[in-house]
Parts: structure tokens; C-alpha cells; sequence
């Protein structure tokens, strides 16, 4: 009923309803024709027929500079004309094989644990730690219970709304930015 988009930092973030999600769920003043995210103009609707809806795939374009969701279609799979990226688990990214043994790709303890190893964002440090009360904003880190993780996976840069921004709590999440499913 929604794609959902973000980057591994919890920015860029952008939501996009299907024509499976009724109008009445949206967020106050949304629009279907369009929105902007992050200097990107993405669609406001996929429209997915339920029929048809296994002959065709999404197909999420990536702008290559900034890593940012550029456009999102709905294409039929004759007409993809590139490997579709497979999908992995999680789990997998904790179990990477460095020489003859496994590594996560986080910090599994002390103060970085659940953020993914060497991924310092001096600049953000230096323009934004101040005021969005993070010393590690715009570091990528491990999507899960922050509990378990060890880093809250919020989506809002205001310190008092990270807990309600945390996409582990999606229901919670979305009440956040207005979708109520």
C-alpha cells in the first residue's frame, strides 16, 4: 500500500501511496499529482492494478551523485531493461566475510555500537550536531529495535519527535508524518 524510501542515515526520506491505499489515509493536504522531496520531484500516487499487479515491478531510479530516489515507475517486467537488484536479509550485513572470518558491517559494541563502521559524517557533525542535538546525525546505521541495534533509526531531526520517527515502530512512524493506517 506504500513505498516507503530512506536513506541508511534516516534522511531523504520519502513515502509514495499505491492506488491499493484509500484516499482517506493519506496525510492532510497531500498530493497526489506530486512531491517534493530533498530537491526531487517524486510521484504522489502509483497506480497498481490488482490483476496485473505480478507482471510488474517497481523500479526505483537512483540520481548518482546524492544517492537520492530521483523517480519511482511501474514497469512491466518485459520491459526492465537491467538486472533487477536481488534482495537480501538484514542479517546477511552482520555476517560478511573479511578473510577467514565474519564481520558485521556495524559496530557491535561500545559507544558506535549499531552504526555502520567508519561511516563519519564530519560535515554534518560540524553544521548540524548543534542543533539537532545529535553528535552522530547523518551517520548510517542498523535498522532494527534500537534496543537490540543500539541505534534509534529516526527519520526526524527534531530530538523531541525521534522516538515517534523511528521506523523500527512503522505504525508509529506513520502517525508521525500524518498517514493513518
Amino acid at each position: 500500500v506504500l513505498l516507503t524510501n530512506v536513506h541508511t542515515c534516516g534522511c531523504y526520506l520519502s513515502i509514495t501511496p499505491t492506488s491499493n491505499l484509500s484516499s482517506e489515509s493519506y496525510p492532510p493536504k497531500w498530493s497526489i499529482g506530486s512531491q517534493e522531496v530533498y530537491g526531487e520531484s517524486l510521484s504522489g500516487l502509483i497506480t497498481v492494478e490488482s490483476e496485473t499487479a505480478k507482471n510488474y515491478r517497481f523500479v526505483i531510479r537512483v540520481r548518482s551523485e546524492t544517492h537520492r530516489v530521483m523517480q519511482i515507475d511501474r514497469l512491466a517486467e518485459s520491459e526492465i531493461g537491467f538486472q533487477p537488484v536481488p534482495l537480501s536479509p538484514m542479517a546477511e550485513l552482520r555476517k560478511l566475510p573479511f578473510g577467514a572470518k565474519e564481520i558485521s558491517f556495524f559496530e557491535t559494541t561500545g559507544s558506535r555500537k549499531g552504526y555502520v563502521r567508519n561511516s563519519f559524517k564530519p560535515y554534518e557533525r560540524l553544521l548540524m550536531s548543534w542543533w539537532s542535538m545529535d553528535w552522530r546525525v547523518g551517520e548510517d546505521k542498523d535498522f532494527g529495535p534500537s534496543e537490540k541495534t543500539g541505534a534509534l533509526f529516526y527519520t526526524s531531526l527534531k530530538f523531541w519527535a525521534w522516538e515517534r520517527s523511528d521506523m523500527w515502530n512503522f505504525a508509529e512512524f506513520l502517525d508521525y508524518w500524518g498517514w493513518d493506517l
